[in-house]
């Protein structure tokens, strides 16, 4: 049963909820409406969600609503909506412009769902939740509504939230950009880095991540990392979202190691505990043959053959297997081997010293804090931003204020240029066919910024000049289509 504020029907209720989102950095967003009775579709109801429980608002018993307007703005928070072009087609001539947005549809589409991924079936498959469907042919202009209406629609909006929350498991100090990148570029909410255990073969991002996105740091309460935003212990939970990360102790390879047992999706991440067809070395690092061989016997093994195995890495370039494979294939602790076995194959392997040990263990010690908290150098001549793809995008305000400082490289067709006056002043027109075979008409002594329609051909131009020793090269973020929205200047 809804509680009593489930539905927003006054100028004071509304007023009041407005007031509650003052600082919220995200909303989720759905409407329900009726278009078979109208030349237009008529607004039925808004719903509404926070981290707090969901509202939802009644456009017909308030008459109007303008005072989301401000809410619904640029300057107000993120909105997260799902498959949201009819819902932005019927709020915004009530509302004005909708922005900034984020749909969890196209978002589910690049990580790699169907296209046309329903909001259900995306809560189904990620948050392991099931929806009700009973109100789906629900006539949502009659009032009152019922209670299950209410409860229903509060659901449409209930996961949106939690579908952008996320984890990263032993992010890497190389790849920190990349997963900036990704993150920002998703627009996830990270919540925490998660530290399997104190690792001797590279040095964590957790320190930068955490500075850059405001994200904790968890770790076993054995790892010996200092300033841990969360000390883990074997039972512990972890929530994201909807999901719930089990925590295993799994000690032997350090005595920190954690495995972390993701059952809704039958995953398990086994950090360097086990490894595919291997595991982790037990020479070093407090490491015991003995205690791993019961870490995963006892405690990884217990898994359900069908449990995909995520391992913090592999030599060989393979990422996943399963509790079953190793079980029977792994060939140091599978089959028929006894701790003896194991125990005897662990202690007479020789391998050498770890290249990066000296380096990575005071390191991460520190959960990667670099001396002098030192930040990756960002490049002097244009604030640049490393896509997930390693692309260096630039905003066209900065070249717009910067034109006589770079070089701006014009990729479009000559037809396109033709059919289209508009130019960028003193920009180079070299269509990308041609730029392999132009680069002598590049400049090499400043910077050079590639522009195209929407910001596609201009990723490529990037790739052949920086290909050919071309340093100071971004390509324009969006083109010349955000160029024209900005109303930046042109010849």
């Amino acid at each position: 049963m809804p509680s009593s504020t489930a539905l927003i029907a006054s100028r004071p209720a509304l007023e009041d909820l407005l007031a509650e989102l003052q600082g919220e950095s995200a909303i989720g967003i759905d409407t329900e409406f009726l278009r078979e009775r109208t030349y237009r579709a008529e607004l039925c109801l808004v719903q509404m969600t926070t981290r707090r429980e969901p509202v939802c608002i009644d456009p017909i018993a308030l008459g109007d609503l303008d005072p989301l307007r401000a809410t619904f703005n640029h300057s107000g928070p993120l909105k997260v909506l799902h498959s949201g072009r009819q819902d932005l087609e019927v709020l915004m001539p009530l509302v004005g412009q909708v922005a900034p947005l984020f749909d969890t549809q196209i978002a589910a589409s690049l990580a790699g769902f169907p296209a046309q991924v329903g909001y259900a079936e995306l809560v189904r498959r990620l948050l392991g939740t099931e929806l009700p469907k009973g109100q789906t042919r629900t006539d949502w202009s009659r009032r009152p509504l019922s209670p299950e209406q209410v409860e229903y629609a509060r659901d449409d909006v209930r996961f949106l939230l939690p579908l952008r929350e996320a984890l990263l498991i032993d992010a890497v100090y190389e790849q920190y950009e990349r997963d900036l990148a990704l993150v920002q570029e998703l627009q996830l909410t990270l919540l925490a880095c998660v530290e399997t255990h104190c690792h001797a073969d590279h040095v964590t991002a957790a320190w930068l991540l955490k500075h850059s996105l405001g994200c904790g740091i968890f770790a076993s309460e054995q790892s010996g990392i200092a300033t841990l935003d969360r000390q883990l212990a074997d039972g512990d939970s972890i929530r994201f979202g909807q999901h719930v990360l089990q925590v295993l102790a799994t000690p032997g390879h350090t005595d920190g190691c954690l495995s972390l047992v993701l059952a809704a999706q039958s995953m398990v991440f086994t950090g360097d505990c086990l490894l595919i067809r291997g595991c982790g070395r037990t020479d070093f690092q407090q490491g015991s043959a003995l205690t791993l061989y019961h870490s995963i016997t006892q405690k990884l093994f217990t898994l359900p053959d069908d449990f995909v195995v995520y391992p913090g890495h592999d030599y060989s370039g393979r990422t996943a297997s399963s509790i079953g494979e190793e079980k029977r294939l792994n060939p140091r602790i599978g089959g028929k081997a006894n701790a003896g076995d194991f125990v005897g194959f662990m202690e007479n392997m020789q391998l050498p010293h770890p290249k990066k040990l000296d380096i990575a263990v005071p390191a991460n010690l520190k959960a990667g804090r670099p001396p002098d908290d030192e930040l990756p150098t960002q490049p002097a001549w244009a604030p640049v931003v490393t896509t997930y793809g390693g692309v260096l995008e630039i905003s066209p305000q900065w070249v717009a204020a910067h034109m006589a400082a770079v070089c701006v490289v014009d990729v479009r067709t000559r037809l396109e240029t033709e059919e289209e006056s508009a130019r960028l002043p003193g920009a180079l027109m070299i269509p990308v066919n041609e730029l392999r075979d132009r680069l002598a008409e590049v400049p090499n002594d400043k910077p050079v910024m590639t522009i195209c329609r929407s910001g596609k051909r201009s990723v490529l131009a990037f790739t052949i000049l920086r290909s050919a020793g071309y340093k100071q090269v971004a390509s324009v973020k969006g083109g010349l289509l955000r160029w024209y929205e900005e109303g930046l200047p042109v010849a």
